[in-house]
């Protein structure tokens, strides 16, 4: 049976812990519309919240007490600076939903390639071993490995000769151990000496 808008029951009648005889309304939320029990104030007649729990989190988790917005279209609640929802917006412009669009199937699709915030470039290869949690290699070890025609040894990494990270050239670049590596840009940056200077002297 369908509980009506309205509908008044004890905890008891409902199963719910707590005061046996304490009353309860069901109510729809004034923002999502999600109808569910909510405790009645009696001395008031009316539920003692006008929200649902997730809508309350999200309306104390807002930084501006902004009132709630809602789709000029499907009326649903949205929580952004737009007079639409997802749905409704990709619907006009004619694009395809992005959720579950991934690669070039997504219509913000850049190439498969970013530049990391290191400065090297990656790209797009989700076969390689070395890729990233996002399915990125950088692209300099793609082009060394195709200069020698193998992936490079699990210890070593490819060094810019002219230490321009995106200068990915096959001229460009060699074949280092990570340690030679690190260590060749530690004295080219000065922090060996610095360590020394700063050496606690024994």
């Amino acid at each position: 049976m369908v509980d009506l808008l309205g509908t008044i029951k004890t905890s008891k009648e409902l199963g719910l812990k707590g005061i046996p005889y304490q009353k309860h309304i069901w109510a729809r939320c004034i923002y999502c519309s999600k109808e569910r029990w909510v405790q009645l104030s009696v001395s008031l007649n009316q539920p003692r919240s006008s929200r649902c729990n997730k809508c309350a989190a999200r309306v104390r988790g807002q930084k501006s007490k902004k009132p709630p917005k809602f789709c000029i279209d499907c009326g649903k609640l949205i929580w952004k600076n737009s007079n639409r929802c997802r749905q409704c917006a990709c619907s006009i412009i004619g694009k395809k939903q992005t959720i579950n669009q991934y690669g070039s199937d997504n219509p913000y699709w850049k190439g498969g390639q970013y530049k990391d915030r290191v400065g090297y470039v990656m790209v797009r290869n989700t076969s390689h071993p070395r890729v990233n949690s996002r399915g990125y290699v950088k692209r300099s070890r793609l082009v060394l490995e195709a200069k020698l025609g193998r992936y490079l040894l699990p210890d070593c990494e490819p060094h810019h000769q002219n230490e321009i990270k995106d200068d990915d050239r096959p001229e460009n670049l060699i074949e280092l151990l990570s340690g030679v590596h690190q260590s060749l840009h530690n004295k080219k940056d000065g922090r060996v000496e610095k360590a020394r200077k700063f050496r606690h002297p024994h």
